[in-house]
């Protein structure tokens, strides 16, 4: 059975930086940003079940910082070169702070 979202989901460019329990470090920008979760482009994506770290900033909002966990993995698939390679991140612990200013600028790009 396949996993639905319940939240929308917004695209930008979004300078993301990650880091897992040992210390690797990822620097990116992009994504699709939900309040559940985001969507990071890797070139070597992380194994699902890696915890990270994920730090973004948001236009005019500021920086956010919160954990996450890799809920899935997409690689290169040569059938369908279109789809980007990366991690799709649940946020498994984010403060009342984060949360409001990522619903704020979902809101902000919605409009």
């Amino acid at each position: 059975m396949s996993e639905r979202r319940t939240s929308v989901r917004v695209g930008g460019d979004i300078p993301i930086r990650t880091r897992t329990d040992a210390g690797e470090l990822a620097i990116t920008s992009g994504g699709k940003l939900s309040e559940a979760g985001l969507f990071v482009e890797y070139v070597l994506p992380y194994e699902s079940g890696t915890r990270l770290t994920v730090e973004f900033v948001l236009p005019g909002l500021g920086e956010v910082s919160v954990q996450a966990e890799v809920v899935s993995a997409q690689t290169f698939l040569p059938s369908d070169a279109s789809s980007p390679m990366g991690n799709g991140l649940r946020f498994v612990d984010a403060t009342p702070q984060a949360v409001e200013r990522i619903r704020s600028y979902i809101d902000r790009e919605l409009t």
